[in-house]
């Protein structure tokens, strides 16, 4: 059965038959080049009402073959601490001839493997806030231990608190606390009372399929390996430009602020675009609205449907279970009355709002 037919999320159950689902430490180790990695690491239990920022962790660097060592693992991460050797690019990290190994055909993509693939590898506790991609589709399969994703269909987003700070090119943030439900205001315990969430364990051996615009968060409950593939979608081009506008907002925003503000607004792996010069960004808009003119390769890709094989389960809807608040309204509200940076913050959101930049889309176009 293929993507065409289906709306939601879809896991596979037991359906990966690659050989690294057979790897032991030491196979992992061979087909990573480098000797040392690096890895963020952090609290497992910090006092946010906000979900712990990747500003928010630490990045550290630690000998590769104790990383993927469940002894040596644990006398490098503390046990109040999680580690995260996170959104690594197999063909950076990879030796090459390891790449084949990490085959998408049996699921309707011929000829995608790990050159086009992902690499996820976390302890206990490592996880990823929710948040929703701009582009494309998803396929996650999972190698070792297991993962629990909590997924929210796009129209959910106005009552997942979204925001694009801190900012990162295609992705869209919620300011929901996931991993400690009680440490949300109970404003934003109240919106997410109201969400339908689709919830499943991943385990080892099995492949999910998530459309495209869902939200999502991520948590490793052991040890967990997993292996990602973005897969293009016919109306990639047009976010793109949507997401080029959006940068061109953030930039100018965080042009002349201190430091402290800017490290508010921006992801680390944004922090160069302050510096970004104003006609490159005015130039990436022209590039990618002429992308637009030209959809015979986007018509192509969306024929190409994802394939639902073996003991595939479309995800059903839970309720989600939401626990009183432990956060004091009085300092919350205290906090986003005088603070600049949430004065900000507001100021791009608002002005990077899907319908603002819907319209900004259309206006670039016309």
């Amino acid at each position: 059965m293929s993507s065409s037919l289906l709306s939601g999320p879809v896991v596979m159950r037991g359906q990966l038959d690659w050989e690294p689902l057979q790897w032991g430490e030491e196979n992992w180790v061979e087909a990573i080049k480098e000797d040392k990695i690096r890895v963020r690491t952090g609290k497992k239990n910090p006092d946010y009402h906000h979900p712990q920022w990747e500003r928010l962790t630490e990045v550290i660097k630690v000998p590769t073959k104790h990383f993927f060592n469940e002894s040596s693992r644990t006398s490098l991460i503390a046990a109040d601490s999680w580690a995260y050797f996170d959104y690594k690019y197999l063909a950076t990290e990879l030796h090459p001839a390891c790449l084949p190994a990490f085959c998408w055909d049996k699921f309707g993509y011929p000829g995608r493997d790990g050159s086009d693939s992902t690499l996820w590898v976390g302890t206990e506790g490592a996880h990823t806030p929710c948040h929703q991609d701009t582009y494309g589709e998803n396929l996650v399969a999972q190698l070792v231990g297991s993962k629990t994703w909590t997924l929210f269909p796009p129209d959910q987003g106005t009552l997942l608190c979204p925001t694009r700070v801190p900012y990162e090119e295609s992705s869209v943030y919620s300011s929901v606390n996931f991993v400690h439900l009680s440490h949300n205001s109970p404003t934003t315990l109240s919106k997410l009372s109201k969400t339908t969430p689709y919830m499943v364990t991943l385990q080892a051996g099995d492949v999910l399929y998530v459309p495209r615009h869902w939200w999502h968060q991520v948590y490793s409950n052991e040890y967990s390996i997993s292996v990602n593939t973005w897969l293009e979608h016919p109306e990639d081009n047009r976010a793109r430009l949507g997401e080029a506008i959006v940068r061109c907002q953030v930039a100018q925003m965080v042009k002349g602020v201190s430091k402290d503000i800017r490290e508010h607004i921006l992801n680390p792996n944004e922090d160069d675009l302050a510096d970004t010069n104003i006609e490159e960004l005015a130039d990436l808009c022209n590039f990618v609205a002429a992308a637009l003119k030209n959809r015979n390769g986007d018509e192509i890709i969306f024929k190409t449907k994802t394939k639902f094989v073996g003991d595939f389960k479309i995800i059903k809807s839970s309720k989600m279970n939401i626990p009183e608040s432990k956060t004091d309204t009085n300092i919350l509200e205290n906090i986003s009355s005088n603070c600049l940076n949430n004065h900000l913050e507001k100021l791009i959101n608002t002005v990077t709002n899907p319908a603002v930049i819907e319209q900004a889309v259309d206006c670039y176009l016309a």
